[in-house]
């Protein structure tokens, strides 16, 4: 009962019909079927409103709709004067649209009145990149174009910062089958080599010389005894740091060669990108004349 009372004061039913029929209803570029069509929930609100057909011209109208009865809107179409109507999707939704560089809403929209011929259609949106296409208009034609935006992703995404795996998700092969080689080769080295440290524990046994006689702690022992414990912390103290020397050295090349991957892979994305751009270049000259006016134009 709730969702009843809801739908009485915030829904209405309307039925759309034209005539000729089997014109395409668009509610604020969104698609509602063919007429004779009948909309069972509308939200009460204002809409601009369209019916579509071949051959004929397109029917619009800002309407606003209030809560109550049903409402029946009925339209009677015009034939085009030879011209044809494009219709433009995206997904997502809500690109701008620029037809010949005229900015024509965003997506869903429908332009008609456009005479037969070539139209350079630009769709941009916010975090994707921009499409722009030609497209060739019929007279009393509905051209369609339906077009899915590709998102613009971040500079990096995980597998580029894995070293060598960036490179040949690139599809930059080589660069990436030495950067795979060269880090394999450095964990093998540096497992092989760092894996089990010296053992070395501080000694807490003190060891000292006490009215000529040599102790251990409080062990009494022989001056050669007390030596040979003496060079054998010496040793495993100079074991134990050179170890770790080495490994410091080890840690700091690897470093340095994760560092050049980096910059290699930034290397690649940015030569990738400026490839693209300059694949889009096109030296094919345009010549627009119009003596008349006085005007000559060559467009690259």
């Amino acid at each position: 009962k709730i969702f009843d009372k809801i739908k009485e004061k915030n829904f209405i039913g309307i039925e759309f019909i034209t005539e000729p029929p089997g014109a395409e209803v668009y509610l604020n570029g969104s698609y509602k079927g063919k007429t004779p069509v009948k909309i069972p929930y509308i939200y009460a609100d204002s809409y601009e409103l369209l019916f579509v057909k071949k051959g004929y011209e397109i029917y619009s109208e800002q309407i606003t709709f209030f809560s109550g009865e049903d409402k029946k809107i009925s339209a009677e179409l015009r034939k085009t004067k030879k011209e044809g109507i494009i219709k433009i999707e995206t997904e997502p939704s809500g690109a701008d649209i620029f037809l010949n560089d005229i900015y024509k809403g965003q997506s869903p929209v429908v332009v008609g009145g456009l005479l037969p011929g070539k139209y350079r259609i630009k769709m941009e949106k916010d975090k994707y990149k921009s499409v722009e296409k030609v497209y060739y208009i019929k007279e009393d034609e509905i051209t369609s174009i339906n077009e899915s935006l590709e998102k613009i992703r971040d500079f990096f995404v995980y597998s580029e910062l894995i070293p060598g795996l960036g490179q040949i998700v690139k599809k930059h092969y080589i660069h990436g089958t030495i950067f795979l080689s060269v880090f394999t080769g450095y964990a093998f080295y540096f497992y092989k080599n760092f894996r089990s440290p010296p053992v070395y524990n501080e000694n807490k046994v003190e060891l000292s010389k006490r009215f000529g006689k040599y102790y251990i702690g409080e062990k009494l022992v022989s001056e050669e005894e007390y030596k040979a414990e003496i060079n054998r912390r010496k040793k495993e103290k100079e074991e134990y740091d050179r170890f770790h020397d080495k490994k410091l050295k080890a840690k700091v090349l690897g470093v340095a060669l994760y560092a050049i991957n980096i910059a290699d892979m930034v290397f690649l994305l940015m030569w990738d990108s400026y490839k693209e751009k300059r694949e889009k270049i096109s030296l094919r000259p345009e010549i627009s004349k119009d003596f008349k006016g006085l005007k000559f134009r060559i467009n690259f």
